[in-house]
């Protein structure tokens, strides 16, 4: 299999600590993973997303936890996306006995299936569709919509193209989305 040969993308989110000195967390492969990276309550300023080593500054510094509360939702869908076309590139690569029983079971690309409407949504995972379909039922007491985790009925790109949305509009409640959605991006959107 050739591999890329240019290196991949590194992200890290950068830490003013309380002597004025600078430290970084932890290498991602992407802006979510870096985000994900810090820790609930931790009140040390932040003032930049560090990528490939250079240091990209936020409009101002804001709290750690006020960053990662503003775009957790938003990470872990960018996080949910990438893993998912990832999958599905793979399922396109692979076929799937062609390591044997190394991902026997895994069916790399879930969807939530509304049955009654018989409509599909792209799922990150089966985790997620389940999640997803449990919260679905226990809403819907009209008996006319039934969810359930099945796995993804169309091709793999198209799954990647529907898999980014799942979680703001599926595991979000939905006066969760609309306030994130009016709220002003004030606070190093652009930057970070």
């Amino acid at each position: 299999m050739n591999m890329p040969s240019a290196p991949l993308d590194r992200y890290a989110v950068r830490y003013i600590e309380a002597d004025g000195s600078h430290t970084q967390g932890p290498d991602c492969k992407n802006w979510g993973c870096a985000v994900l990276t810090i820790v609930p309550f931790d009140r040390r300023p932040l003032d930049a997303i560090v990528i490939n080593g250079t240091a990209h500054a936020l409009r101002e510094p804001v709290p750690a936890m006020a960053y990662l509360l503003q775009h957790r939702a938003f990470a872990e869908g960018v996080v949910a996306a990438i893993e998912a076309r990832a999958a599905a590139a793979f399922a396109k690569v692979y076929e799937p006995d062609e390591y044997g029983d190394a991902f026997k079971g895994r069916s790399a690309l879930w969807c939530l299936h509304l049955q009654g409407p018989d409509e599909v949504h792209a799922a990150p995972t089966k985790e997620h569709a389940e999640r997803a379909a449990a919260m679905v039922n226990e809403r819907d007491d009209s008996g006319l919509v039934r969810a359930v985790a099945a796995p993804w009925p169309h091709t793999p790109d198209s799954h990647a193209e529907d898999v980014g949305r799942f979680i703001t509009e599926w595991l979000l409640p939905r006066w969760q989305v609309e306030a994130l959605r009016a709220a002003p991006n004030d606070q190093g959107q652009g930057n970070g």
